[in-house]
Formats: C-alpha cells, structure tokens, sequence
C-alpha cells in the first residue's frame, strides 16, 4: 500500500485508492488496437489498400506513412498514459483529510481539511457516465486557488461525492472519523453491499492505528473454579463429640489420622447405654 509523503501526528490513512481500473483497462484496449491498425495499415497487402493508394497518385506512400505513424504513435501514448495513471495517481482519506499526490518521479501532493471543504464538483462525459460510471471529482475549500483537489476518473464518483459531504459534516459536527464510520458510509453510500465487505474493503489500514487510540479491550474469559475436595458428609463443627487429631486414637499404626478413626475414638469415648461412669 502507498503512503501518502507525510502524516500529521495521530493522523491514520484509512483508504486508498486511485484512477478506476475500468478506465485504465478501456484506455490499454483502444491503445493496442491503433498500435495493431498502425502495423496492419504498414503491411499494404491488402487490395483495398492498393486501390487507395493507386487514387492517391504519387502522395500515397507519404500518406500511408503518416496514417501508420499517426496510429501507433496514438496507441502508444494510449498505453504509457494507461501506465502512467496507475503509478503515479493516488487518493488518501485520511480520520483527518483527504490527500491527493500526483507523480511518477517528481511528485505534488495537495490535501484538504475535511471541516474546509465548501464545494463538491462530479464531471463525467457520455462514456464515462453511461458506460463505465466513473468520473472526476474536485473538492474546493474557502479562499483556495480554484479546485485544490482533483480525483481524476474515479469508480462511482456519486457515490465518493456523498462520502466526502458526509465526512465534512462530520469533521464540523465533532464526531470520530475511523475505520468503522467510513465502513458505514460505504454502505449507506452504495460503494459496499454491506458492512462486512466494507472493512474487507479498507482492511489495508488496519495495520497502521493511530498512535495513543484508545482501543476497546478485549474481554476475557475468567477461569473455571477450582475442583473442590470432596467431603465425607461428616462435620466436625457440626459435631463437636467428634475428636481432633490430637484426641484420637491411631488404630492402623500409619502415623495419620482419618475420619474413620476419629469416629471410633469417639464411639471408643461414649458411654453405654444403660451403664453409669
């Protein structure tokens, strides 16, 4: 996972993403199929080719080199560009901001308060509406040069565009941005078909909390009582006639005195009935 240049202290990246891979993948598909028209055209074998050329007269071959040269130099820039957008475009939301860096080797990273932001802009063109649902979303904040953020050809930028109006409410409201919050977001949001998928979805931060959060402890399970000894049913203090260790009589010689022994020292004790001491 990328990181953004630089994180305020106890702020935590809690999603990122970038340029829609439905786009990148339209802008491979158009970029190999002019490379392959640009090869094709270069051939010239072709009899509908001769006849064009033959109406072209003596500019035909000059023409044909610039349509083919056109072609692969368009499929080309289609394919670089394709690269380009997912090396070098990244968008961070932050408990804090959102964070935009753009570059390759030299990089430019613009970031917005969520409590700052005022305005919330979607641009979409027909195919990418209609088609692919993806779009450019930009963010401006109070005496800003023009839009300081730029979300170039995201997934579902509706949808981003709520999650980011819904997280500056709740910057301005007071209320804790984490993990959990924006999981919830993307659920009410429709980025996520529930909640589970949700924290699939920004499982990547929790690897990285937020220095000094407080964290619910996790209970734990006291352990089971221990195994009382069982008693023989016969209690001395329920029976005061019963004699101690000291008082009774050791019967079987083995240096210890048991409950059967005290019961015959004590029955050794009781008078019989019916003679006097």
């Amino acid at each position: 996972m990328a990181q953004p240049p630089s994180l305020r202290v106890q702020e935590q990246v809690i999603e990122e993403f970038g340029v829609s891979r439905k786009y990148v993948v339209l802008l491979v598909i158009l970029g190999v199929l002019l490379v392959i028209g640009g090869v094709v055209l270069s051939m010239r074998d072709d009899p509908l080719i001769d006849a064009i050329a033959l109406g072209a007269g003596p500019l035909a071959p000059l023409i044909f080199l610039l349509v083919e040269l056109t072609l692969a130099g368009a499929g080309l820039f289609l394919l670089i560009r394709a690269f380009y957008l997912v090396v070098a475009y990244h968008y961070f939301l932050t408990n804090e901001r959102v964070i935009e860096t753009v570059g390759f080797l030299a990089q430019r990273t613009v970031s917005a308060d969520y409590r700052a932001i005022t305005d919330l802009v979607v641009r979409q063109d027909f195919i990418n509406r209609l088609i692919l649902n993806t779009g450019t979303l930009t963010a401006n904040t109070p005496g800003g040069p023009g839009e300081e953020i730029v979300l170039l050809n995201i997934d579902n930028p509706q949808a981003r565009r709520e999650q980011l109006r819904s997280l500056a409410q709740a910057a301005m409201g007071g209320q804790r941005i984490d993990q959990e919050y924006l999981a919830q977001l993307k659920v009410q949001t429709g980025m996520a078909p529930d909640v589970m998928t949700a924290y699939q979805d920004l499982a990547h931060s929790a690897v990285n909390p937020i220095p000094g959060e407080r964290r619910r402890p996790v209970p734990q399970e006291s352990p089971a009582p221990a195994p009382q000894p069982r008693s023989s049913g016969i209690s001395r203090a329920a029976n005061p006639a019963i004699p101690g260790d000291q008082d009774a009589e050791d019967f079987n010689g083995d240096g210890t005195i048991d409950e059967s022994e005290r019961l015959r020292s004590a029955q050794k004790k009781m008078p019989m009935p019916g003679k006097e001491e």
